[in-house]
């Protein structure tokens, strides 16, 4: 299971200049760029004096110290990181007994619809299995 690199993107820099990561484990945090003017066609990207990067923390976040000007666009804040777990030995137990009681589901209740049985959801157990790992859906 590689490591999978994303993209945050934010339409303004947050009030309180944190960004926070909502997928984990973040392993890295790759860089900040942003659109500097209305008529940028290319992201600018941060210097990285200008921002801090905090991968320990659950959620990762990047705290800007300071935050230029961005041009009033729609997504003006990229930041890319790389998250996600180096091999099935890193993931945690409760990740793996979640996802065997949902393949045992799933093979249990294999039709979309079965004609004269009640289908009911997946049982209470799966959500609480990943209840201390709801980071990883957002």
């Amino acid at each position: 299971m590689p490591f999978r690199s994303f993209a945050l993107y934010l339409d303004q820099w947050p009030d309180d200049d944190v960004i926070y990561l909502k997928r984990k484990p973040v392993t890295e945090i790759s860089k900040v760029e942003y659109y500097a003017t209305d008529s940028a066609a290319e992201y600018s990207e941060l210097a990285v004096a200008d921002y801090e990067k905090d991968v320990i923390s659950e959620p990762a976040r990047v705290k800007i110290s300071d935050a230029p000007s961005l041009g009033d666009k729609l997504n003006a804040v990229k930041v890319s990181f790389t998250a996600g777990y180096a091999s099935k030995n890193d993931i945690p137990e409760n990740i793996l007994q979640a996802i065997l009681v949902l393949i045992g589901h799933l093979y249990e209740n294999r039709q979309e619809e079965i004609t004269g049985r009640t289908i009911s959801r997946l049982g209470k157990g799966f959500e609480y299995l990943l209840s201390t790992d709801q980071l990883m859906t957002a």
